[in-house]
Formats: structure tokens, C-alpha cells, sequence
């Protein structure tokens, strides 16, 4: 944290937490194995406990809200939509991005929608707040965290999947669209991260007004208007956590997905490898959907030898599966 930021981060959530995140930053330098995941779980714990300090009595007050209003009737979206976010409209430069769209489009069920939101067509689909915006516009929000919102939005408004504009598909995913919630589920994940596989934020999906995202849209919300620093980066996944300990329709929801598409990071671990069919077998074993990154630096061959992202690029995705 610079000091400006601890400073506010102070003022905003106090000296313990300020001072705990200060201490957890030198520890991670120098700890590893089950003393660092302890020290993870601590971190997640300490902010748990600031948010059901602060947002307990919201969450009650906003379930109840839930039944009363009708909202609690779930219903299967008009279309199987598919969610992603490009701010600039310019994911088509991007050679990543521009493969992984094209395996979506070709995989996704036959009645489903892809929608790109981007700035020029988001307030057709969200209903975003005001304040949100005047925040994102003055930097107090940045869009990677922006984006986050968006996508709760989506789900909460209309219902379908989200998926992140990085996600790669080999092979039909229509079983995402069957339930009242799905997400890739990945059990035994490190405590490093919130979720710990239980869901992850992107590749994430539900009917038409679930609870869940009925929840986060308002949690998001609420926070915003109070607050002007994050409380930690993977805000989305403290808010999914408090929910799934809090609200027992959450966790219910989250816990009745069975695990899937396990090797989910697997290819983007496995990108500077030598390509080979067994390689690429292996990893499609069990997975039809790989999170990639855009930002990767991954060459194309090796001393000549064409790498796994050389042959994710080079091939035309209609005719590699």
C-alpha cells in the first residue's frame, strides 16, 4: 500500500485492519506452505468480520425485501444469454481475446446469445447507480472492479452466464444453463484466495432474479455509497463469501453444483510447453471451459518447436475439436 492509501484505508476501515494488511504483505514474503495459509485464512477472516460488523443487519433487511417484493421468483431468462465485458469495444486487436470469443460462439448452445457489453451499450442491459459511475469516473473505482459490478448486474437483471472474456472452450457447455446456479468448481484450490473452488467469478451463472445476485448488485451498491477504498482487491469474493456464511439460500445455491472442469487453469499453466497431441488431450479430459490471460508473454515456438499457445493461435477453432 503507498501511504496515501494507507491513510485512507485507515480512515475508512481502522487501524486494526490497516495495520493487519501492512503486516500480511511483509508475511507473504516471507512464509510459505500451511503457516502462509494461515495466514490467507486470517486475512479472510479479519475482513469477514468487518463485513458482518457492517452489513448484517443490510443483508436481513434486503432478503426479507426479497420475499416480500416477488422477487424471489426465479425465471429462466427469455434467452440463454452469455455475458462479457470489453470496455473499449476493442477486443478484436487482441489475438487472445479474438480466439477465445470465436470457441464460445462455436461451442455455446444453439439458442443462446452472446452480448459484449461494452461503454457504448451497457446502460441497454444494466441498471447501474449513479453514484457507481461518478466513482468509476473519478478513478475511485477502477474498471477491473467495475467490471465486477457489471457482471452481478447482468446476472441480477437478466439472468444467464457470465463468462470472462479470456475463457477458452473445446466443447459444449449447455449443462452451465440447467440450473438455478452454476459456476466452475474446482474443490481442494489454495486458501490463497476466498473462494477456495467453490465458485469462481469468471465463469459464473444463474436464472433470471436469484438471490444471489439480487444480493450482491445491492451489497455492491451500499458499499459504494459509503465507502471509497476496497476493502481488499477481490472485493467480489469477500461479498460472495459473507453471503455464502449469512444467507443460507446463498450457500445452498453455491454448495448443489457438483465440481467441474477441474483443469480449468491448466492450459494457461501450459502455454510455453511443447505442443503435442497427449498435452492437449490430457487437459480436455475432464474440461471443456480453460481461463486464459491476455497479458500472458508466451512465445509462439521454441529452438523452432511450436509451443501450446503457438498452436492455440495458429488453428482455426472450427477445425481443431
Amino acid at each position: 500500500m503507498g501511504r496515501q492509501h494507507n491513510v485512507l484505508y485507515r480512515k475508512e476501515f481502522g487501524f486494526v485492519l490497516q495495520t493487519h494488511a501492512r503486516f500480511l504483505k511483509i508475511c507473504k514474503k516471507f512464509t510459505k506452505g500451511y503457516l502462509k495459509e494461515q495466514i490467507y485464512d486470517r486475512d479472510h477472516a479479519l475482513k469477514g468480520a468487518w463485513l458482518r460488523s457492517h452489513f448484517s443487519d443490510t443483508i436481513s433487511s434486503l432478503v426479507a425485501q426479497y420475499y416480500a417484493t416477488g422477487s424471489s421468483s426465479l425465471a429462466k431468462p427469455s434467452k440463454k444469454y452469455i455475458w462479457m465485458f470489453w470496455w473499449q469495444a476493442n477486443h478484436q486487436e487482441l489475438p487472445v481475446i479474438r480466439t477465445c470469443i470465436d470457441s464460445i460462439k462455436k461451442h455455446m448452445p444453439d439458442d443462446a446469445e452472446l452480448i459484449i457489453l461494452t461503454k457504448d451499450n451497457l446502460a441497454e442491459y444494466c441498471s447501474i447507480p449513479d453514484h457507481i459511475y461518478k466513482k468509476l469516473e473519478t478513478g475511485i473505482i477502477t474498471l477491473t472492479h467495475f467490471s465486477d459490478i457489471v457482471r452481478v448486474t447482468a446476472l441480477a437483471d437478466r439472468g444467464g452466464l457470465w463468462l470472462d472474456a479470456t475463457i477458452f472452450a473445446t466443447a459444449d457447455f449447455s449443462y452451465a444453463f440447467e440450473g438455478p446456479f452454476w459456476s466452475i468448481k474446482k474443490p481442494g484450490s489454495t486458501h490463497k484466495f476466498v473462494p477456495r473452488g467453490r465458485w469462481t467469478i469468471y465463469a459464473i451463472g444463474s436464472e433470471k432474479n436469484s438471490i444471489i445476485f439480487y444480493l450482491m448488485k445491492e451489497l455492491f451498491s451500499q458499499y459504494w455509497a459509503h465507502y471509497n477504498v476496497m476493502l481488499d482487491y477481490f472485493l467480489v469474493d469477500l461479498f460472495m463469501n459473507f453471503l455464502y456464511e449469512n444467507v443460507e439460500e446463498v450457500k445452498t445455491l453455491i454448495d448443489g453444483v457438483q465440481p467441474n472442469n477441474i483443469q480449468v487453469l491448466g492450459m494457461q499453466g501450459s502455454l510455453q510447453d511443447f505442443w503435442n497431441p497427449s498435452l492437449v488431450d490430457g487437459l480436455m479430459k475432464d474440461t471443456q471451459l480453460f481461463k486464459l490471460s491476455w497479458k500472458q508473454q508466451v512465445p509462439v515456438t521454441i529452438d523452432e518447436k511450436m509451443t501450446l499457445y503457438g498452436w492455440f493461435l495458429s488453428q482455426d477453432t472450427a477445425k481443431i475439436f
